[in-house]
């Protein structure tokens, strides 16, 4: 019987954090009131993101989908007061043993 542990200090990395506009005209531009979908693929399995979008947290538990290593998150931006440029997107994450990956990107 061998009851050996194998330790992991190696936190994961993003291997894709990538966003398109589902309703715009340009995948990459969204309009005042658009849909943001937020594709995001790790090294490893995961627990379930927390992901914010020009400084919102995305809370909906139907906003974000996936399992493992994969996972999805769609956002629906109707505020007025986002200024146009740029969206400020933020992922953090953590693998089975704890350790921790945060990710900041700007879309567009």
């Amino acid at each position: 019987l061998n009851l050996a542990v194998v330790v992991d200090v190696t936190p994961p990395t993003f291997i894709k954090i990538a966003s398109v506009s589902e309703t715009g005209v340009v995948p990459k531009e969204c309009a005042r009131c658009c849909r943001l979908r937020i594709d995001i693929e790790l090294s490893e399995d995961t627990t379930e993101p927390t992901i914010t979008v020009a400084g919102n947290v995305v809370v909906s538990p139907e906003a974000i989908t996936g399992s493992g290593s994969t996972w999805s998150a769609t956002v629906e931006m109707c505020d007025p007061d986002t200024p146009e440029g740029p969206i400020a997107v933020q992922v953090s994450a953590e693998d089975m043993a704890g350790n921790p990956v945060t990710s900041s990107v700007h879309t567009g």
